[in-house]
């Protein structure tokens, strides 16, 4: 069956030329065909697409005998560039009533969308507001999660969008439709992390408001839900934000926001320069910027001790003892008590730990002796 329509395909390619009269009839004849019209939009792909391609291209989806995956050839290296911004934002919103059009849509966006930073392309206001709708609607499921990477798809285009003049307009709307999303637990920060780093690095403001602080009241959301732990201890989501922005932000009430960013922050992070485990370089800023410091140490004791780790845990959890040894110079006496507090519940983890070790390594090594 496949070999049957590239075969054809390869003829028509051939007649596009030669006899343009015949390679037209044919093409439009092929659209109502029950069997090949299926392949339709990869023999549309024979030439370059003109205006009557176009026209061909929305009938073959309104007559329906191709389903969305054919139309993925138009994500396909170079297949979409004939066609205007505004021809293709009109083509992708019939496709999206197909099923599983929104995720063919979403390939031939990304594609679009490529290399519209390096070359600095400006892309018309239907497409942008056109991909800004997407994004609102886009029905995060499992199965979409892993077809065509979408988190990176979802990524590039909310990157163009939301740099564009004409997607501004659209950011908290799609921010409070992930919000939503993740109330419900039908996405999460980790699993989408591309995506949820992006739109955290191009509006941070609005960003905080919506996902740390909850300013659109949406119904069981909770800021743990977006701001989760990475295994790693790296690129954590606050972490996009710069500091001098999240100082802004809590600024304007900083009775509950230094709080609210307290309990999303934590004591560790890994080094952008170096990648070595270090102290977050936040926590100087909640120590001396927040209202209440015994709230703030609250929140960050939680995060002392690690909760996922690979290799040694005795020998991680004494190099952070280590690190937590830099504050004990730090000039407000609360954090220096509090320090050594952990200094000495690290060390007392990190002895015991170090036991268990050892006791697992010599049951191993007697079972084969």
């Amino acid at each position: 069956e496949k070999r049957e329509y590239i075969v054809l395909a390869g003829y028509l390619s051939s007649s596009a030329d030669s006899d343009p009269e015949f390679y037209n009839s044919t093409l439009d004849s092929l659209i109502n065909d029950e069997y090949l019209g299926k392949w339709f939009p990869f023999f549309q792909d024979t030439t370059k697409i003109d205006r009557r391609g176009i026209e061909r291209l929305h009938k073959a989806v309104a007559i329906g005998h191709a389903k969305a995956e054919a139309f993925r050839v138009l994500a396909w290296e170079h297949v979409h560039e004939s066609i205007s911004d505004d021809d293709l934002a009109e083509l992708l919103e019939k496709l999206q009533s197909l099923e599983n059009g929104i995720n063919v849509a979403i390939e031939i966006l990304r594609n679009r969308f490529h290399e519209t930073e390096e070359k600095q392309i400006q892309h018309s206001k239907k497409l942008i507001e056109t991909a800004c709708i997407f994004l609102i609607s886009y029905p995060f499921t499992k199965s979409h999660l892993w077809q065509n990477n979408a988190n990176y798809s979802l990524a590039q285009i909310a990157k163009v969008c939301f740099n564009s003049k004409y997607g501004a307009k659209f950011f908290l709307k799609t921010c409070e439709h992930f919000a939503k999303f993740a109330s419900e637990y039908q996405i999460s920060s980790i699993e989408y992390s591309d995506l949820f780093k992006t739109i955290a690095r191009v509006n941070p403001l609005v960003f905080l408001d919506v996902f740390l602080e909850n300013k659109m009241n949406i119904e069981n959301y909770k800021p743990h839900l977006v701001f989760r732990d990475d295994f790693y201890e790296n690129d954590f989501l606050i972490d996009q934000i710069e500091i001098e922005v999240l100082i802004s932000w809590c600024e304007i009430t900083p009775q509950t926001r230094y709080q609210l960013l307290a309990s999303v922050s934590k004591l560790f992070s890994i080094s952008k320069e170096t990648k070595e485990l270090t102290l977050n370089p936040n926590i100087y800023l909640l120590f001396n910027k927040a209202p209440n410091l015994s709230i703030m140490i609250h929140h960050l004791s939680k995060s002392a001790s690690p909760l996922s780790w690979s290799g040694s845990l005795a020998e991680l959890i004494s190099k952070r003892a280590e690190l937590i040894k830099g504050l004990f110079v730090h000039e407000n006496e609360e954090v220096k008590s509090w320090a050594k507090e952990q200094y000495s519940s690290l060390q007392k983890e990190a002895k015991y730990a170090n036991e268990e070790e050892e006791k697992r390594n010599r049951f191993y090594n007697e079972r084969f002796e």
